[in-house]
């Protein structure tokens, strides 16, 4: 999860160059069983289901659109 979390701060920081940048939307495709299954199907627990989703808004965009 450390290595998302810094891929998802460097893309943001990369986007925030771009002048009409308004935000960003990150969902990952599937989720990971921390206890060591990681996301093997095979071994399916229901908490696999829960995947991460993270929705980053510029402010000006944020109140604008609110």
């Amino acid at each position: 999860m450390l290595y998302s979390d810094f891929i998802i701060t460097e893309i943001l920081k990369s986007a925030k160059n771009f002048d009409n940048f308004a935000g960003m939307l990150y969902f990952s495709d599937h989720a990971e069983d921390l206890s060591g299954l990681m996301h093997d199907s095979n071994q399916f627990r229901f908490h696999m289901t829960y995947i991460p989703f993270i929705a980053y808004f510029e402010p000006e965009f944020s109140a604008k659109n609110a």
